[in-house]
């Protein structure tokens, strides 16, 4: 892990159980680019479906703004980010919905900025299966960022 990425996961605000970032492979002011694993000991894979689990799509839709918008958002924000805890609120999701991600599959984030300004941050995101490149998913959303200790 590079000083980059180390400090993008220190400042992320979530804990290990509800963390959908495994790692950074690309960054800088426009882009943003991060892979996940939904390995199955994922609670929600028992009850979502009983007898066919697949990843809910809300799931779907934090993984990607916290790859896109949040960490991105550690990274824009850079010396302006002095606090240790941040507070990121999603204002605005248009999100679209094309495959399903089943247990012990590979996730690749890609996120386009579109506007960072007044701790607002604008992304157009795009959730790829790692092994085929097909389109998962894909959202335009919108975070304000809290940065009140």
């Amino acid at each position: 892990m590079n000083q980059i990425e180390e400090h993008i996961f220190s400042k992320m605000p979530y804990g290990k159980e509800f963390l959908f970032l495994d790692e950074i492979s690309y960054v800088d002011h426009e882009q943003i680019v991060g892979k996940y694993h939904f390995n199955n000991t994922h609670s929600f894979y028992q009850s979502h479906f009983k007898h066919f689990p697949v990843t809910p799509g809300v799931i779907l839709v934090e993984c990607m703004g916290q790859t896109g918008l949040v960490a991105h958002g550690i990274f824009l924000l850079g010396e302006k980010l002095k606090t240790q805890f941040i507070k990121p609120i999603l204002i605005h999701t248009d999100s679209e919905f094309f495959k399903a991600v089943f247990p012990e599959t590979t996730v690749r984030i890609v996120s386009n900025k579109l506007f960072f300004r007044n701790n607002h941050l604008r992304s157009k995101i795009i959730m790829y299966n790692d092994n085929n490149s097909e389109i998962i998913a894909r959202t335009d959303s919108l975070i304000k960022f809290d940065l009140n200790e």
